[in-house]
């Protein structure tokens, strides 16, 4: 990634984190316009109230999610995971769910590490049962620092 794509990124990150999403999408608009996979994923984060509803919203989230995951954009991938996973602004479709969390594992996400181990652990959501495979994903969660993982390593364990 170039230095430039980078400074714009870092400088929409630090405008979303402190509130000022008018000025995180007029320095993303440029990426935007491009399919930019991170910048796709930060504009699903933030609403522009002013420019639409909470359900616009909510529709543009999921739309930009799948392209950014379709490109390959492992948070976004995580994230689609999640809003799947608890049926936030989609269907609650368990099945997609761990099909996103274990793209997204296999990407290097920490969080989907445990939630994709936890599902070839237990055999769930589709999945083969897979004990061995799945502790390796929820050991490798708990030392990147999870810490939802090392409680589940000790529930396992016990």
């Amino acid at each position: 990634m170039d230095n430039k794509i980078e400074t714009i990124l870092r400088k929409a990150v630090k405008a979303i984190d402190s509130g000022d999403c008018q000025q995180a999408f007029e320095l993303l608009s440029p990426l935007i316009d491009e399919n930019y996979p991170e910048s796709l994923f930060l504009y699903s984060t933030f609403s522009l109230s002013k420019i639409e509803t909470e359900s616009e919203f909510e529709a543009r989230r999921i739309r930009l999610l799948q392209i950014a995951s379709e490109a390959g954009y492992v948070p976004a991938i995580y994230e689609l995971a999640v809003c799947y996973d608890v049926g936030d602004f989609v269907n609650k479709d368990n099945f997609k769910a761990s099909g996103l969390y274990k793209k997204a594992a296999e990407g290097g996400n920490s969080k989907a590490k445990l939630y994709h181990g936890l599902n070839l652990f237990y055999g769930s959501n589709g999945l083969n049962r897979d004990q061995k495979l799945g502790l390796d994903y929820i050991k490798q969660a708990a030392t990147e620092g999870i810490e939802e993982a090392g409680q589940k390593l000790i529930e396992i364990s016990a």
